[in-house]
């Protein structure tokens, strides 16, 4: 979804997960592909995240248009692979003059490689963004790193319990927080819920 608030005086972009036969297609093609921006030639993003996304970009920058939000801070927050979208949603915020308050990307699997990573950090500077990961969550281990370089691109806040509210704010690929977790010991069952919510 996307719309302006009142207060604060903003506008917000909200990206749901993964929904649907197609989308959970999309989930699978954890191939990379490259990132279509000269900004960053050797950037490479998963596909089937980075092919979900590129089919709803120009309706948010649509809404954002129709809404008058170029001019006011933007609020967003996906979840899973919209939490993967929200990662090239960003990038392009940023590279349009967007000014970005708070992004929150709730159990964002890995969105490209290192170049990808680096740029989107950079592009970022002080702003307000992270990852959030609950636990034992599988999805923020995927695509798994190692060949093919796989990295997520945002610090994390990182509830380090199944239950409460208690969490760690966390570097970007921290081996003391979710990184800590063995592929064994990691599960779906934590992958809607924080805080005692689903």
């Amino acid at each position: 979804g996307i719309g302006r608030l009142i207060e604060p005086d903003g506008c917000f972009v909200a990206i749901r997960g993964t929904f649907g036969p197609i989308s959970s297609l999309l989930d699978a093609v954890f191939r990379l592909m490259d990132f279509e921006h000269d900004l960053c030639p050797s950037c490479q993003v998963v596909a089937g995240f980075y092919l979900a996304y590129l089919s709803i970009r120009d309706q948010i920058f649509h809404a954002l248009a129709d809404f008058q939000c170029h001019q006011r801070p933007l609020y967003l927050v996906g979840h899973s692979q919209g939490a993967a979208s929200l990662s090239y949603f960003l990038f392009d915020a940023l590279m349009r003059k967007y000014t970005v308050q708070h992004m929150y990307a709730l159990e964002s699997p890995r969105p490209g490689n290192k170049n990808f990573a680096e740029k989107l950090r950079e592009l970022i500077g002080t702003a307000d963004a992270w990852r959030v990961t609950h636990y034992q969550d599988l999805v923020p281990h995927l695509p798994p790193p190692g060949i093919l370089g796989y990295v997520h691109a945002l610090p994390e806040i990182y509830y380090d319990t199944r239950n409460g509210t208690h969490y760690l704010e966390c570097g970007v690929e921290d081996k003391n927080c979710s990184g800590r977790w063995w592929a064994w010991q990691l599960n779906t069952v934590d992958h809607d819920s924080f805080a005692d919510l689903s």
